[in-house]
């Protein structure tokens, strides 16, 4: 029984089908023919027919065998005294048995209907006597009287029986055999019954062959003992093969001659496909199978390709093909044909534009790409962008040409099979162009003019010798001697309007085509002066001056005087601010980022990072003492003024590899240094970011829009500085390496200069996988850049939109990769000393390779070296819908506030990008979350990992988990993907929160003898609820039962408010609250220093 106790719960445990077995008969007495002439010995009488052999017709037995006579075995000696008659079979041989099973029908009469018997008994013995040899005639097979009584105890008895019923009676006896029996007899001893030994049948049992999930197990003998369990070994069907090397095919054979399988899979083999009838078919031509094939069907061959029949992958057509990394089941494509209508504009002595239109086939694929070649004398030709990189634009500049002279532009369209095809550069167009002579070059722009003119405002326009210009850029530069401001706007007419002129500056203008490199002649303008001379006025040539020296020392004086007028000004205005009501959004009204005192003068200097940076700092702050100082005294105050708030020294302030955050060498995480705590923020910038020279960047397109500016698409050149530091580029071969730039606006103010770099001082103090990389800064040229990573998928809650969009699913195990990413980059910035503030799922970027990334540093802030890190807002934007609910209240931002708003991303992955909460005002989720309400699992959501997100839910932000805690148990789910979908209960403890699963209320059930239920009118206003009363019954509410069966989530929706809620709750539990409250629930509102309005 012991061997049968796992057999028994893995058959209670796991659904399987069993094969039934079978009874392989050795000997039957109702299927013979003929006269049998058993041997029989009385021993103590000397008879010879104590046993008569006869025949009779089973009543039982099936129509056809009704009427066939079969044999029986007959005594009835109750005349004789103390008698002991025996019967013996002939040898019956076991074959392959290992035990045997004898099945008697017999029936016996009983005692009591005898008159004075001599002897009676009503049973009677059944022996065995098992042979070693292989035959039966090597035995005796006569027994001899006088010998039998000496060799009786060679006989086992197996049985003693009596009639059990009125009619016949079937017994069955099981015996093991001996491994070395050959042959066995079976005996009947009678003691003085009446007995009729009707049938006799001899067999074993075996366990049939079968085939279960393409194994085929061979019949196999039971074993020996009753609970023998036999292992069987199986094997593949024909064109099979085993789904998972190293699991063996097993399956049992139980003893009743049952057999299942019990581990190990087979498949077909690539090529043939598994049909109703479990076996394996070859697949038809121009259909396919590869091996490991999640549906075991046949599948069409993709678009342009075909097979044969039994094949494992589809062959493309000619002229088609697949890129490398496609799978069998992509369909096959084909280069694009040429671009079309390339034509050349803005020719001139030394440049040409030339554009061209998308080719009329692309082959059928989505992505196409351009490469332009120059034939002639291209030596000193550049292009923009360069020409041998993968341009997205179907456009290019070409600059460097010589005067008078024929050039030929091939231009290439281009996608992932070009390389594939008969021509791997792939199909062209074809332009010839000659450049100008000298004498015909004319300027594109010329004759700059003041149109208009007001009191602080003008009015410029020009001329074009090109009426197809259609873009222009418009530059203007102020005359101030230390700062290095100006505008560079773009305008699609031939004038534009520059307002808000200074008396006292001289502004200096010139214009050029778009991508033309060629400014036109500038003019300069001074309020009450009109156009002034370049070379008389002592004005521009302050401008000069300034477009040849940045940085003036006299400018941070008064910028350092602007930055404490405007601070004094934000903190008027924020008092004002906060006596206004405005309606919520998902940021909310408070913008502390915005406020904190950033002082916005950055130098424009070149910030490359080298041995020198040091001495640069130095001459930087001696230059301003020497500038506003007439002492040594005051000297020493100003450099100490811009010495940052943390040495200069440590290792956070050296220069590349060191800064970012790497480790140090005692294996810790550097500590985040907040920006703001610089006097000087250009320290921090130089610091912690590189600056790239601007020749070495380019854009190809705006993908998005930012608070600053245009989020593009575009390259890093290989040579550049930026690019030789450890890390960055991911494809050496290529001269350029696909970025993403973040622009600021031109024309922005200095403060929104400074909010947009100190985004970079942030990122560029990290360094992890899961944290967006920053490649550097550019700050020498307009527009200022932010030069970082780039990530193909973009922001998670789009990428997982687009998903669900396309009907696909991602498998939950990559979910929790995902998710198990976004945990390590926020243990990592934890470990850092840093709080993100702004967790979400816009602000997680995903790569190619689905890693995630966060990203958005622009509400983080650092944390203070407190015994528990906090940082506390003094007003600003805050993300409702996933702040936690003591970052709302009281505006404190912790790690557990970051895993907060790690609960709701998980929310967000699993609703593949929903909205949280829906399309409740940003009041209605904090009134929701503060009484206890939480986000419901999705639909379909594992479970396992909806659980995680209730644990970060926690309202006592010291139960919820670290993120140390969450990576641990994310890459415990990774481990053991069963855990996903498995409902192990609450994780971390109960919380305080007494919402079930879905944030519905649970209502008691009604006692047995209830006092008679009110009308739903009386109801609520025993509540003082009488106002709700309709908006109830319009929702077909029209009884307390009806109220009674209606969700939280549904009262909600009828308009109620959580307050309501409660109170309608604790009636039907028989706790009516006070009226008092029902009016406080419609008058609620926050203070008015809060973080947000109503």
């Amino acid at each position: 029984m012991r061997g049968l106790i796992p057999i028994i719960f893995f058959l209670t445990t796991t659904t399987i089908s069993i094969a039934q077995g079978y009874q392989e008969v050795l000997f039957d007495l109702a299927k013979t023919t003929g006269e049998l002439h058993f041997e029989q010995v009385s021993l103590r009488h000397e008879r010879e027919d104590v046993w008569m052999e006869e025949t009779w017709r089973n009543p039982l037995a099936s129509p056809d065998d009704k009427h066939v006579n079969q044999r029986a075995f007959v005594t009835c000696n109750y005349d004789m005294i103390n008698p002991s008659n025996w019967l013996f079979t002939h040898f019956i041989g076991v074959k392959s048995a290992r035990r045997l099973y004898l099945e008697l029908l017999f029936n016996t009469r009983d005692c009591d209907q005898y008159t004075n018997p001599k002897s009676c008994k009503e049973t009677f013995s059944v022996y065995m006597k098992q042979y070693k040899s292989g035959s039966a005639k090597s035995q005796e097979d006569k027994i001899d009287r006088e010998t039998f009584n000496a060799e009786g105890m060679d006989w086992q008895n197996i049985g003693r029986l009596a009639r059990s019923n009125l009619n016949m009676t079937t017994e069955t006896l099981a015996i093991a055999l001996d491994p070395k029996t050959k042959n066995v007899r079976f005996a009947f001893e009678e003691q003085g019954i009446c007995l009729s030994l009707l049938n006799i049948k001899v067999y074993y049992k075996v366990c049939d062959e079968f085939s279960d999930g393409l194994v085929h197990f061979s019949p196999h003998v039971t074993g020996p003992k009753e609970s023998d369990i036999i292992e069987m070994n199986g094997t593949c069907i024909e064109n099979a093969s085993r789904k998972f090397q190293g699991v063996e095919l097993r399956g049992l054979c139980m003893p009743t001659g049952q057999a299942m399988k019990t581990s190990g899979e087979c498949e077909c083999d690539a090529g043939f496909s598994r049909n109703s009838d479990e076996k394996c078919e070859t697949c038809p031509p121009n259909t396919f199978r590869e091996k490991d094939a999640a549906r075991p069907e046949c599948q069409a061959c993709p678009e342009n390709s075909f097979s044969k029949q039994g094949a494992e992958s589809c062959r493309c057509r000619n002229g088609f093909f697949r890129a490398d990394d496609e799978p069998n089941t992509a369909p096959c494509s084909q280069p694009p044909s040429k671009p079309v209508k390339l034509a050349a504009s803005a020719v001139s002595a030394s440049s040409a534009r030339i554009s061209w239109d998308e080719p009329a086939s692309l082959g059928g694929r989505a992505e196409v790409w351009y490469e332009v070649q120059c034939r002639g004398d291209c030596s000193a030709v550049q292009m923009t962008p360069p020409g041998d990189s993968k341009l997205s634009g179907r456009y290019v500049q070409i600059n460097g040409l010589k005067a008078s002279q024929d050039y030929t532009f091939l231009v290439f369209a281009k996608n992932r099979v070009s390389a594939k095809s008969a021509d791997p550069l792939g199909k062209n167009a074809v332009i010839d162009i000659r450049t100008k002579t000298e004498e015909e070059d004319v300027a594109p722009v010329a004759h700059l003019r003041i149109d208009a003119a007001q009191a602080d405002a003008i009015t410029i326009s020009w001329s074009v010798s090109d009426a197809s210009f259609q873009e222009f850029e418009v530059e203007v530069r102020p005359s101030l001697k230390a700062a290095r401001a100006f505008e560079t706007r773009s305008v699609n007419t031939t004038y534009t309007t520059f307002s808000g002129l200074k008396d006292e500056n001289t502004y200096t203008f010139r214009v050029r085509v778009k991508d033309d490199l060629r400014w036109s002649e500038s003019i300069a303008y001074q309020n009450g002066r009109g156009i002034v001379q370049v070379n008389s006025s002592r004005d521009l040539a302050g401008a000069q001056d300034f477009l040849d020296n940045a940085g003036s020392a006299l400018l941070m004086v008064i910028a350092g005087i602007l930055v404490v007028i405007a601070i004094a000004l934000c903190m008027i205005l924020m008092q004002k601010r906060t006596k206004n009501r405005k309606q919520m959004s998902d940021l909310d009204v408070l913008d502390t980022y915005k406020q904190d005192s950033m002082t916005p003068d950055y130098h424009t200097t070149s910030r490359h990072h080298n041995s020198h940076n040091h001495q640069m700092m130095h001459h930087h702050q001696m230059s301003v003492a020497a500038n506003n100082s007439n002492s040594p005294n005051d000297a020493q105050r100003a450099a100490k003024m811009n010495a940052p708030l943390i040495p200069f020294g440590s290792p956070i302030s050296q220069p590349p590899p060191y800064y970012g955050g790497c480790q140090t060498t005692s294996g810790k995480y550097k500590t985040y240094v907040d920006p703001t705590t610089y006097e000087d923020p250009y320290q921090a910038l130089i610091e912690f970011t590189f600056d790239i020279d601007p020749q070495d960047v380019f854009i190809t397109q705006v993908i998005g829009g930012g608070e600053f500016g245009d989020v593009c698409l575009g390259g890093l050149a290989r040579t550049s500085a930026a690019a030789t530091r450890k890390g960055t580029l991911k494809s050496p071969q290529e001269p350029y390496e696909t970025v993403a730039i973040k622009t600021l606006k031109s024309g922005s103010t200095p403060k929104a200069k400074a909010e947009f770099l100190t985004e970079a001082t942030i990122m560029g103090q990290f360094s992890h996988p899961n944290v967006i990389r920053l490649i550097g800064v550019v700050t020498l040229a307009e527009p200022v850049m932010i030069v970082a990573e780039y990530m193909q998928n973009g922001s998670l809650d789009q990428f997982l939109r687009q998903i669900d969009t396309k009907g696909e699913k991602l498998a939950w195990e990559k979910l929790a990769e995902m998710l198990y990413g976004i945990a390590s980059g926020m243990k990592y910035l934890t470990d850092m000393g840093y709080v993100h503030r702004d967790l979400a799922a816009r602000n997680v970027l995903v790569d190619v390779e689905l890693r995630c990334k966060i990203a958005d540093f622009g509400l983080s802030r650092g944390i203070s070296g407190s015994a528990e890190p906090e940082y506390t807002t003094q007003g600003g934007k805050i993300p409702v819908r996933w702040t936690a609910p003591e970052a709302i209240t009281h505006r404190k931002f912790t790690a557990a506030s970051d895993v907060w708003s790690f609960g709701v991303v998980i929310w967000e992955a699993l609703s593949y990008g929903e909205r949280p909460y829906w399309d409740w005002t940003n009041q209605k989720v904090i009134s929701e979350v503060m009484l206890g309400y939480r986000l419901p699992p999705p639909m379909d959501a594992p479970i396992g990992i909806y659980r995680i997100a209730q644990w970060c839910w926690r309202f006592e932000r010291h139960e919820r988990p670290s993120f140390a805690q969450l990576l641990a148990h994310f890459h415990k789910l990774i481990l053991q993907p069963g855990l996903i979908e498995s409902d192990l209960g609450e994780i971390g403890g109960k919380s305080r929160s007494q919402t079930n699963l879905y944030g519905t209320m649970n209502l008691p059930n009604p006692p047995q003898q209830a006092a008679p239920m009110p009308n739903l009118d009386e109801f609520l206003r025993q509540l003082g609820l009488n106002h709700v009363y309709g908006q109830l019954v319009s929702n077909n509410i029209h009884t307390v039962a009806d109220l009674a069966q209606t969700s939280h989530l549904d009262l909600l929706a009828c308009g109620l408010i959580s307050q309501e809620c409660s109170l309608i709750r604790d009636g039907l539990n028989g706790r009516p609250g006070p009226p008092a409250r029902t009016a406080s629930a419609r008058t609620i509102s926050a203070r008015r220093d809060e973080g947000f309005f109503v």
